[in-house]
Order: structure tokens, then sequence, then C-alpha cells
């Protein structure tokens, strides 16, 4: 069983010393270890230990005494006048208490024989120092004591009859041992197997411990959370209708553990109508529940205002779903109906400049050689200077008729020499025009292009909105309700 540790012994103190001279020591020393922390595995150890001591024996004068009495009953086990004492029972009351320690002092009391129970509760009292250490051997070792305190207790449990409250507390025993090692579904699913075959007396403890193994398991899941105040009014139910069974105090205690399974507020912006209208289901199924066999009056009114809040807040949403997805299909209509005709539009310019383009390619066609001057053009320009010459030599003496004849017979040659000479600058300016056209043609086909897959989204927009505005809202619309 579990003992308690002598801090006199392990940090010399004096006993006889004041509370006030022991707390200054044991913080004197704390802050001298505080400083090489990091760099002394002795002075880590230390300084747990002196924290340790400051919270479980030293914190006040009532913690001391508490803690001198049980350390000197482990001292002395057998004592005259602790005959007949119920360690068994005051090792609950101080588990129940909060005082850890001292619970597996009076725990290492019990005398060892065949009974489940000091077993279980060793096991629950020797977990709690989980709480006071982020070492994962340590926690490791705490782990594998309770484990090995659980074993015991089942192999007595199986030995022999035992009550139902000793096989409740195995119970619990177990999925917190469970619990402690990640195993939080196998932890609930022998939660939940123990409350088909469960008494209507042991019915509520075994509510509180499926709540709780539904909280401890949730890590932010909101289906958990319901589950843990589904099983809580189960509990209180159960609590109600036989409070015969309970004394005040016990009925008071387990009403107060159940009572702290609160519901959850559920987060619905990211849910679709099918699954908004499920919860709307199971709100008013709650509803039904809590007025089926009244529970404790403040938790009947707290969870009733809780699920009518839920109820509205889901009708209000998918009303908001449909009302957002009708809105934005009637706009996205509008937009369609502006993008079709700028469709339209822009395929009747890219005919326009395609047959410019045709055009421009046709006329750079027919000029051979790349710009360099025809054969008829070299021809006409051996004339024209050949003319040219005449004109110049014999032209005037040949008398004004012959001069106006040879004018005439050169200036169509002149021309087509003229165009022979400048064809390469005409056809590059005709291929800066094609470039130009082409680029255009592209930026409108682009254009097009980027418009099509936009008419396609807007299409799709719009077909999801009409057919599935949940999904349409959840893709496009975002959480807000406006």
């Amino acid at each position: 069983m579990e003992r308690i540790p002598d801090y006199y012994e392990l940090l010399k103190l004096h006993p006889a010393d004041p509370l006030a001279a022991i707390q200054q020591e044991l913080q004197r020393r704390f802050s001298v270890y505080e400083k090489v922390y990091m760099r002394d595995d002795n002075a880590r150890r230390q300084a747990q230990l002196i924290k340790q001591a400051l919270t479980d024996a030293f914190a006040d004068e009532p913690t001391r005494q508490r803690y001198d009495a049980a350390l000197e009953e482990q001292k002395h086990p057998h004592t005259e006048s602790k005959k007949g004492h119920d360690w068994l029972a005051q090792a609950k009351k101080l588990y129940h208490e909060g005082q850890y320690n001292q619970a597996a002092a009076a725990i290492g009391r019990v005398a060892h024989g065949d009974e489940p129970d000091p077993y279980a509760w060793a096991a629950l009292i020797a977990l709690k120092r989980l709480d006071n250490t982020t070492d994962v051997h340590e926690r490791e070792q705490i782990i594998r004591t309770a484990q090995n305190h659980l074993d015991n207790a089942y192999v007595c449990l199986k030995a022999g009859e035992q009550s139902e409250q000793t096989r409740v507390d195995c119970l619990r025993a177990s999925m917190e041992v469970l619990l402690a090692q990640g195993k939080a579904e196998e932890a609930l699913t022998k939660v939940q197997e123990a409350l088909k075959h469960s008494s209507a007396t042991a019915f509520p403890r075994l509510c509180q411990f499926q709540s709780e193994c539904f909280m401890r398991n949730a890590d932010g899941n909101e289906w958990n959370l319901d589950e843990a105040t589904h099983s809580a009014i189960f509990g209180l139910q159960a609590l109600a209708d036989h409070p015969g069974q309970w004394t005040e105090q016990q009925f008071q205690d387990l009403y107060k553990e159940l009572t702290a399974y609160a519901p959850v507020r559920h987060d619905l912006s990211r849910q679709t109508i099918s699954r908004i209208q499920d919860y709307a289901n199971t709100c008013q199924e709650r509803l039904d529940l809590l007025d089926t066999t009244p529970i404790p009056q403040p938790a009947q009114d707290q969870w009733k205002r809780h699920f009518q809040n839920e109820t509205a807040s889901c009708r209000q949403r998918i009303a908001w779903i449909n009302q957002k997805a009708a809105q934005d299909a009637a706009t996205l209509r509008q937009q369609l109906t502006t993008m079709i005709a700028q469709y339209q539009s822009l395929m009747q310019s890219h005919a326009g400049k395609s047959a410019e383009y045709q055009a421009l390619l046709g006329k750079a066609q027919s000029m051979s050689n790349d710009g360099k001057p025809p054969k008829r053009h070299r021809i006409a320009l051996v004339v024209a200077v050949i003319l040219a010459l005449v004109i110049v030599t014999a032209g005037t003496n040949s008398g004004m008729l012959t001069f106006i004849l040879l004018l005439a017979l050169e200036v169509p040659f002149a021309y087509l020499a003229w165009q022979g000479m400048t064809a390469g600058s005409r056809y590059s300016k005709l291929q800066s025009q094609i470039e130009q056209s082409d680029q255009e043609l592209r930026k409108i086909a682009d254009t097009i292009q980027t418009l099509q897959t936009t008419i396609q989204q807007t299409q799709e927009r719009i077909r999801l909105a009409d057919q599935d505005p949940s999904q349409y809202v959840l893709r496009w619309a975002g959480p807000s309700l406006g």
C-alpha cells in the first residue's frame, strides 16, 4: 500500500520547529535549488520534493496537524488507542477532501486481506500523484503501481461475493487507470458494459462515470460533449426516481457531480442542413426526455432553456442558409446574363479580328521573296532608267510630242520601279500589322476562355444553391449569419 513520505527525514527538518520556521527554511532552499533547476537532476528532485512538502504537509497549521497524525500512525501501526479504527473510511474521506498524501497514509494502514476495496482505493489514491509530476518515468511508475493495486482488487473481487458498492469502486478504479494509460475508448466501453447490467441504485453513479469518460475523451469534439450531457440527464432522472435509495448527503454529492456536465453549445456554422436538422431532432428528444421523469428543478430548468435555445438556433441557421442561397442564386443569374452578353460581343469581335488577320496574311503572301522586288518590278526599274536617259539626252531635241510620249511611258515604269524599291519597308510594316493583329486575337481568345470558365463556375454555383443550399453556403458563403 502507498506510504506517506516522511518529509522531516527526507528534508532534514526538526519536528519540534514551529510551522513558520519550517516554511521559511523550505522556501529558502527552494529558491536556491530553483536557480540550478534545469542543470542539476538532484536540484530538480529536491525542488519537487520541497514543493510537495509545502503543499501536502506544511501549507498551514491544520494541514501539518493532519500530516503529523498520519505520519505518527504510520510509524506506530500498533498504537493501542487506534485499534479498530476504520482506516478505509478515513482514506475515502481524505480522498474526497483532496488530502491525497494523508489518504495514502490511511490506506496503507488498512490490513492486507481478501477484500478488493482497499486495493481499489489504493489505485485511485495512487493516481492522484500524477497531478504533482510531469516526469515521464515517474508517471509511468505511478500508473504501474495503480495497475498492480487494480489487479489485486479484481483477483479479490472474483474470489467471492462482493457488495454492489465494492463493484462500483473497482469499476471506478479501472476506469481511472485506463484513462491514465490513454485508453479512453476502452474505459468508456467498460463503463457502458457495466451500465447494461446495473441496478437502479448504481445506475446514477455509472451514468456519472460515463459522462466523465465522454468529457475526458472529448478533446473539443461536440458529439462526445453532448453525450456527456445525455448520460448526466439519465443519471439525474434515475436519481430522482429512487431518492430513497440514497442518503441526503449522497444525493447532494452525486447531484452536484452530475450537474457538472453542463450542456455544450454547438457550433452550427460548419454543418449541413441535414446534420443541423438531426441535431434539432436530438434537442427535441432531450426535451421530451427531461419531461418524462422530473429531475431536480434547477438542472431541469437550465437544460430545458439550453435545448430550447439550441433548437431555435437550428431553425434560424436553416432559414438563413436557404435565404442566403436563394439571394445569391438570384444575383448570380443576373451576373450570368451579363457575362453571356459579354461573351457574345467578344465572339463577334473575335470573328471581325480573324477576318482582318486573314486579309493581312493574304496580302503578305502576295509579296514574294519576303519583301524583295518581284521580277516585273526589276524590269520596270531598268526600263525606267533607260527612258530617263533617253529623255535627258534626246527627248528635248525630238520635239514636244515625242517628249510627252516618252514622259508618259516613263511614269508607269517609274511607279513600278518605286514599288519594287519600297517593297521591303512595306513588307516590314505589314508584318508588324500582322503581329499586332495576332496579339489582339490572342488577347480576345484568352478573355473568352476566362469568361467561359467564369460562366461555368457561376452555373455550378447556381446549381448548387438551388439543389443543396447548405453545401453552397459551406463552400461559398462562409459561416456568418450575415
